[in-house]
């Protein structure tokens, strides 16, 4: 098993290369699925398998976006977008509604790192209780200028793991609570230091169930009416006054739309008037697929979809007997958890 993890980590630095031609994809991917053939019924050969199909989709074939990151694509709600109308300010069209409540709880540039520290802090100490973590575990906090870029929020795994927010851009306090759920507690960084070091690529299927992992991990540690008590604390202290369950509800009702991002990932007019609705261009099915030429980046938007409704579908079935705490104390979710939901994408 060593010698298969080892061929494993030498081919996810081949895809990751910042030089690659064609030839070498095509290389690669043989290089994938020998591994796979290779690989008994494990998770190294789900993300085998799927890295393979990723090297011919970035060498130009038709890409199968669900062997990529091992999952089908969900179900659009067709009932999600008259949801999340309910809760928004009245006046205007959706889009206008839905840029009027975000401007309402947009954070000033100067709570942005007292908000920030505050959710992080709570984050990391309950998931110490309630994980059994220990409770200083290393992971600083940057706030970085990158004007003109188009990312919020990143990881950096240098020697002290690294949580980087872009100040440059504007950040309303769900996308901040997102972002640091996503990415620190229960997230990413959670997910690290749960599991072996492994080499890692994206989009992939480890991807799609650490989205599922961090969205119903959010749960676990804080209930949605903490969540509503906090972010009112974090907007009094900037001299705003927020709803926090409105705020909680709007951004449940926007994850409900998430589908509809991958039916028009995948070509399908589905889910194309739910974005137009909430103001995509009138043509979104055309003009997103189209930039997202790398077909990768379109499966980043199937991962993120697929990735909470699997791993909630899992949980329902088998939540009442395992539980997710027992599962993280055991550290069976490199094992257990991902076969189960590999065996759920199939």
């Amino acid at each position: 098993m060593d010698d298969l993890r080892d061929r494993y980590a030498r081919l996810v630095a081949t895809f990751g290369a910042d030089e690659r031609t064609a030839a070498d994809l095509d290389q690669l991917a043989a290089d994938a699925d020998a591994l796979a053939a290779t690989a008994e019924p494990t998770w190294l050969r789900v993300q085998a398998r799927a890295l393979g199909e990723a090297a011919r989709a970035a060498a130009g074939a038709d890409p199968d976006l669900e062997a990529i990151v091992d999952a089908p694509p969900p179900p659009v709600d067709a009932t999600a977008v008259a949801r999340l109308e309910e809760l928004l300010p009245a006046g205007g069209s959706l889009a206008e509604r839905l840029a009027a409540h975000d401007s309402a709880i947009r954070l000033p540039t100067d709570a942005l790192r007292p908000a920030a520290e505050r959710l992080l802090d709570l984050l990391r100490r309950r998931a110490a209780e309630d994980l059994g973590l220990p409770a200083e575990h290393p992971l600083e906090l940057h706030l970085v200028e990158r004007a003109g870029a188009t990312w919020r929020a990143r990881l950096e795994a240098t020697p002290t793991p690294r949580l980087l927010l872009n100040a440059s851009v504007g950040w309303t306090v769900d996308r901040l609570a997102d972002a640091i759920t996503s990415l620190a507690y229960p997230g990413e960084h959670l997910a690290r230091m749960m599991r072996p070091p492994a080499a890692d690529w994206r989009p992939s299927p480890q991807t799609t169930v650490d989205d599922g992992l961090a969205a119903v991990g959010r749960e676990i540690l804080l209930a949605d009416h903490e969540l509503a008590h906090e972010l009112e604390r974090i907007g009094r202290d900037a001299g705003m006054r927020w709803d926090g369950s409105t705020i909680i509800a709007v951004r449940r009702a926007l994850d409900e739309v998430t589908p509809a991002y991958a039916a028009v990932a995948f070509g399908e007019e589905r889910g194309s008037s739910q974005l137009v609705s909430l103001g995509e261009d009138p043509r979104s099915a055309e003009a997103m697929i189209k930039a997202w030429r790398d077909p990768l980046a379109r499966a980043s938007a199937l991962s993120r979809a697929a990735g909470p409704p699997l791993v909630r579908s899992w949980l329902v079935v088998t939540g009442q007997t395992i539980g997710l705490q027992r599962l993280l104390g055991e550290r069976l979710v490199p094992t257990m958890l991902r076969a189960e939901i590999a065996d759920v994408a199939s």
